[in-house]
């Protein structure tokens, strides 16, 4: 906590110094930008084609109190077996916190009846992370705002796991409480597996993580013959502070790849350099 409170002072004197020079900056992954301006040439979030999905569902966040986070009710569904689905993180900055996406994965019947035991991995193509730097304190990954490059959204981002008993299911929306999260706890840190980030900053050697075990039907709580597993998305604001810290001074922040729309504040490009993988144990 005292790290977090430490990167988070530092990242709030360089948005003070951008700010008196009247700049800002948020993020979006690069995923989010292809999804709202149609670009056909950049890849949307993945998950691995597989035969115990029966349809997937995404969910945008509406509101959050601490660790209470609620999502819209509007679903976004996507056609099964196309490999490619829209999801939408939105943009980040350290003032907000308006960026939570809930996947919802219905297994098949098969899988329920069959009592399947299944790993929820995670697999990144990422190499490098944007959160380490050299003993002169320069990143070994720098941002950058190349338009022909986009930064790795595997330094960044959250991954939690829920099953269907975890989640108030409300008219107006769906809710739940990030500390009922079903990641699994590494034994070495005894914290839960939530990104692709070792204690130094790095990506994980193996490049994959093992968020969940399940027996299909042991999470089928609610209906006997479906069993549904809920994915939420959020940035890391710890990660996000070390990456912007190690980049004061980098011009690629106050330029960005792009402008906001009705704003002006540059925002920085992320792909989403990861897919996922429901694995028969």
């Amino acid at each position: 906590m005292k790290e977090r409170t430490k990167y988070k002072a530092v990242i709030m004197i360089f948005m003070t110094v951008l700010a008196s020079v009247s700049m800002f900056f948020s993020v979006t992954a690069a995923w989010f930008v292809t999804v709202r301006n149609a670009e056909a040439n950049a890849s949307c979030f993945k998950i691995k084609d597989n035969v115990l999905i029966e349809d997937v569902k995404f969910y945008q966040y509406k509101s959050s109190n601490g660790p209470v986070v609620s999502f819209n009710n509007e679903e976004s569904p996507y056609e099964v077996g196309d490999g490619r689905y829209k999801t939408d993180l939105g943009y980040y900055n350290l003032f907000e916190n308006n960026y939570q996406t809930l996947m919802e994965i219905t297994l098949t019947s098969d899988a329920v009846e069959g009592h399947v035991s299944i790993d929820f991995v995670a697999l990144t193509f990422a190499s490098k992370s944007h959160l380490t730097a050299n003993m002169t304190g320069a990143p070994d990954y720098p941002l950058t705002n190349n338009p022909s490059v986009y930064n790795s959204l595997s330094s960044i981002v959250d991954f939690f796991i829920f099953y269907e008993e975890d989640i108030s299911f409300e008219s107006d929306g769906i809710t739940l409480n990030r500390n009922s999260a079903r990641n699994l706890v590494d034994e070495d840190t005894d914290k839960q597996v939530t990104n692709f980030t070792n204690s130094k900053g790095e990506i994980v050697s193996s490049r994959s993580v093992t968020l969940a075990h399940f027996n299909a039907a042991d999470v089928a709580t609610i209906n006997p013959s479906s069993a549904k597993i809920y994915l939420m998305f959020d940035y890391n604001e710890e990660n996000c502070a070390k990456m912007y810290g190690n980049n004061i001074g980098n011009e690629a922040i106050e330029n960005g790849h792009f402008a906001q729309p009705g704003t002006g504040f540059a925002v920085l490009k992320f792909a989403a350099d990861f897919e996922f993988d429901l694995v028969v144990r």
